[in-house]
């Protein structure tokens, strides 16, 4: 008999977690095999538990905050840079699952981050671009530079932007 590891279907991921362990040796014990209780499960059948990296690039430190404990919650790790030319080095150093960009930051603005991204074949991830601006040459220029989306700060409420991200990755 081959030693069985297994989560219960039933068990909500985040909370508490029952595990069932059954060990047995070539002549089980009666006491080594359950009577009664949760199915046994494969380790090989159990979903792999893939958590996504959103790089964050944003100077406006309120909703750097605000960004980051929304998308954390929603089970996301999240890196954060204050200006693009930090995002350009963050992108280098870790790939991300997905770059959330502000437009307007100091030394290096969004434009020129986008313009980084579409030079370098090797970064083929999304890029959703957060903006205070709702010029329609903006939004024309950030997709010409490739990102998938361009929302408006003012029209998005925060609790929607992880179901935005999960759009995309």
């Amino acid at each position: 008999m081959t030693p069985l590891i297994g989560i219960p279907d039933d068990t909500d991921f985040g909370s508490s977690s029952c595990m069932i362990f059954s060990v047995c040796s070539r002549k089980p014990p009666p006491a080594c095999l359950p009577e009664t209780g949760p199915p046994r499960v494969h380790p090989h059948s159990l979903p792999l538990l893939v958590i996504k990296h959103i790089l964050i690039a944003e100077d406006d430190l309120f909703l750097v905050k605000m960004y980051k404990l929304e998308l954390e919650a929603a089970g996301f790790e999240v890196t954060t840079v204050a200006n693009g030319k930090l995002a350009i080095e963050a992108i280098e150093r870790k790939r991300p699952d997905l770059l959330l960009l502000d437009l307007l930051m100091p030394e290096v603005d969004g434009f020129a981050v986008l313009s980084h991204v579409q030079r370098k074949d090797s970064h083929s991830f999304p890029i959703v671009v957060l903006s205070s601006s709702d010029q329609e040459i903006d939004k024309t220029k950030c997709k010409t530079f490739g990102a998938r989306d361009f929302i408006v700060k003012g029209d998005i409420k925060m609790n929607q932007l992880a179901e935005i991200i999960k759009r995309y990755i």
